[in-house]
Formats: structure tokens, sequence, C-alpha cells
């Protein structure tokens, strides 16, 4: 009931007509309903939908809240909690290629020699140690970073940058 309730009121500050209401309600419920109300960011029991039309009552008049609307609905990526770990997981083979590019580069070795060779072994793990791992934002998952990376990065190379507040 409440829903719907907002998504009346979302029309009425867009100025939907009905024809426009009836295609941005199913578009908007199943975004909602596939992605944005399992944001665990949200405050307990607060909806998308009230979040939405609290965040396009702040513009004044209607063209801007339509253009919010609009990159809220085309442009914004939602990446879930689920999806957020799975980019986790997926940085340090990235970060660890990187790492096998520069010590073949300093050696003047074959990339994948940088697996067999002593010499590059040696200077992998004394890289892999002074590499400092930076999240830039409150919503940075060095913590999930540090457990999918157990045994390969210490706690003090896992760091969040900004305000802690």
């Amino acid at each position: 009931m409440k829903h719907e309730l907002a998504f009346r009121l979302i029309g009425k500050l867009l100025n939907w007509s009905d024809a426009d209401f009836a295609k941005e309600f199913r578009e908007l419920q199943l975004m909602i309903d596939h992605k944005y109300d399992s944001y665990q960011g949200f405050q307990p029991a607060t909806r998308f939908h009230v979040a939405l039309l609290n965040w396009l009552s702040q513009f004044p008049n209607v063209e801007q809240r339509q253009v919010a609307y609009r990159f809220v609905k085309d442009r914004l990526v939602f990446v879930s909690q689920r999806e957020m770990h799975h980019l986790v997981s997926l940085l340090m083979p990235i970060a660890d290629r990187i790492a096998r590019k520069r010590v073949a580069a300093e050696l003047c070795i074959p990339l994948y020699m940088t697996h067999l060779e002593p010499a590059a072994t040696g200077r992998l793990d004394l890289l892999r140690r002074r590499t400092l791992y930076v999240g830039l934002s409150d919503g940075a998952r060095i913590d999930v970073f540090r457990r999918y990376n157990e045994g390969r990065v210490s706690n003090e190379q896992g760091k969040r940058s900004g305000n802690p507040s």
C-alpha cells in the first residue's frame, strides 16, 4: 500500500501521464525488486522508492527532477553486496598479473618464467609484501579483500582511506 502511494507521488513529482506512469511503474518496480531493495546500506525498513521520492523532492522543478530520475534509471550502476564481493575476489589475480609483468620487465624474462625463475619468485614475494592496498571510500571492502586473500595479504597491507565517521 505504501509503495503504491510512493509511486503515485513519484509520478506526480515527475508529471507523468497515465501511459508514462504505467511504463515507468513496471520498469521501476523491476529495478527495485531485483536490486535496490536488497541494498543493505539503507536504514532498517527503508524502501528504495521512498528514498527516491525524498531525493527527487529536493529538486525545485519538474525538468530537474526528470533529469535526476533518468540519471538514476539509465546511468546509475547498482552493485549488490554479492556482486561487490565477486568484484573484490577478482582483484588479486589482476594485481598478481601486473606484478608479474613488472618483475618480468625488470628481469628481462618472459612472463611465464616468473613462475619458474627463483629470482622472479623472490622478487614477487618482496613486491607482494611491500604492496599496500587502499580502499578510497567507506564502501571499500578491504575486509572482504583480506578474507579472500588470507595468507597473501596481511592486515597491515589493507587500509581504507577517508573519514571513518
